[in-house]
């Protein structure tokens, strides 16, 4: 929602409306990777616990271990990703629009992917606890 109301205050041409939108935006992000890094090593506990490795195993830690190395890795290209991709929204159209749509497209599409996995009725994570 944030980042529709970036793209729909662009033509305002208000510098602090922008301003206000992309903090609130950055705080977000912010808060949604916090939560990413709470929530693996959850899921790999889970996991652990259902293959009869105990809950929070060894075998468990070691692989969100990885996973979160991994995690980190991926997240750390966004600060190389974003601006490559607000570049070449720019040059292409003009605009940052198609770039914002496809920041929508692309948190909707995790979202969606987030609660298939693991919150849907259903599915072994929800009945986790996770």
């Amino acid at each position: 929602a944030i980042a529709l109301a970036v793209v729909w205050s662009l033509p305002l041409s208000n510098f602090w409306l922008f301003l206000l939108l992309f903090l609130a935006l950055f705080t977000a992000s912010g808060f949604g990777n916090g939560a990413t890094y709470r929530m693996i090593p959850r899921i790999f506990a889970i996991r652990g616990g259902e293959a009869g490795a105990g809950r929070g195993g060894v075998a468990s830690q070691r692989k969100s271990a990885a996973a979160l190395g991994l995690n980190s890795a991926i997240g750390a290209s966004g600060g190389f990703v974003i601006p490559q991709v607000l570049n070449a929204s720019s040059t292409a159209t003009g605009s940052y629009d198609g770039a914002f749509y496809g920041f929508v497209g692309a948190y909707a599409l995790m979202l969606v992917l987030a609660w298939f996995c693991y919150l849907r009725p259903g599915s072994k994570m929800a009945q986790g606890g996770v």
